[in-house]
């Protein structure tokens, strides 16, 4: 069973007093995407002939960002206490390498199925939208491993799991009207959330015989 609303409320509980470190996480995140991304649309306007090799970059660095956000937020989700802000730094020197792969194949994964037209490229992205915290929580497993246990994991919940991020569009919008400011304290809330989902599909699809224990190490 996908219960959303428990996901949710499970996050706020665990997000109790323990806001800063994935604050600090989401506005490193922000600022190097947004900077990243007004660069590459300077470089597309001039007609660099960089910045194909540029936006590899980008999408490289969105991989490192996701999966170094998954490992933290997925403590989050699993234990007490603080988080020290060190663990950002420790996440993305051990998982950076990973990180980057997996953003650049799904990039062109969902790129190839978007092809088809727009909603087969979403329901790609759905799919393998849980390998960041297969890798982030699974040190032996590789990007396109990760990508079809995500396959597994998420068969039956393709639908849950677009409608859980609906749910979130009334404060995405709120947190437009401030300026991104919102993003800082909503983006943790919606990650963990997300990671409360991973941990309970992972134990369905073990269950179900979908995948075995010793796929998650």
């Amino acid at each position: 069973m996908f219960d959303r609303c428990s996901y949710k409320a499970q996050a706020r509980a665990r997000l109790k007093g323990r806001w800063l470190t994935p604050i600090i996480m989401s506005a490193l995140s922000l600022v190097l995407l947004f900077s990243a991304l007004s660069s590459a649309k300077k470089m597309a306007e001039s007609e660099s002939p960089l910045f194909p090799f540029f936006a590899l970059a980008i999408v490289a660095a969105a991989g490192i960002l996701l999966v170094s956000s998954s490992k933290i937020h997925l403590e989050i989700s699993r234990t007490d206490g603080e988080i020290p802000h060190a663990r950002i730094a420790e996440s993305v020197g051990e998982l950076w390498k990973r990180g980057a792969r997996g953003g650049i194949l799904l990039a062109l994964w969902v790129f190839v199925w978007s092809l088809l037209f727009v909603i087969p490229g979403i329901v790609k992205f759905v799919s393998y939208s849980q390998m960041f915290f297969i890798m982030a929580e699974n040190k032996n497993v590789g990007a396109a491993r990760a990508m079809r246990m995500s396959k597994a994991m998420t068969d039956g919940h393709k639908a849950d799991i677009a409608l859980m991020a609906m749910s979130f569009l009334g404060w995405i919008f709120l947190s437009m009207l401030t300026s991104g400011i919102g993003f800082l304290w909503l983006c943790p809330y919606m990650a963990t959330s997300f990671a409360n989902a991973y941990s309970a599909m992972k134990i369905e699809a073990i269950r179900s015989g979908r995948l075995l224990p010793a796929d998650f190490n």
